[in-house]
């Protein structure tokens, strides 16, 4: 071969990089796959809540995992990133940011749940 390693020498590096890198294959795939599925885009955040978006958003950048499962937008998370922001959230301003967490916990569970069942299949 032209950079001096025989066929021989190329197939044990091609068997060792595939046993170091090959059960990532199926995940590639499966990631691949669930970028494929998605829809056409959501519709834009109504101007008059474009406030609240961006509140749960940077409210979401903070939020720490309790261990294996996705984390979770909770009520005293709510309230501690509104006192350390000085921001006097309204109750259904607080309610709405949880219930986005759960609805941005349940899509990433019915993904993960998915890309599960492609591994698995191949």
């Amino acid at each position: 071969m032209s950079d001096g390693a025989t066929v021989e020498d190329h197939a044990k590096s091609v068997s060792r990089q595939l046993a170091l890198f090959g059960s990532a294959i199926p995940r590639m795939k499966a990631k691949a796959a669930a970028v494929e599925e998605v829809g056409p885009e959501p519709p834009d955040c109504p101007d008059p809540l474009a406030y609240l978006w961006v509140w749960f958003l940077k409210h979401s950048l903070g939020l720490s995992s309790g261990g294996e499962g996705f984390p979770r937008v909770t009520w005293e998370g709510v309230e501690a990133w509104a006192r350390q922001m000085r921001i006097d959230l309204e109750p259904w301003e607080a309610e709405l940011m949880v219930e986005l967490g759960n609805l941005r916990t349940g899509i990433h569970n019915e993904w993960r749940a998915k890309q599960l069942e492609a591994m698995r299949t191949e």
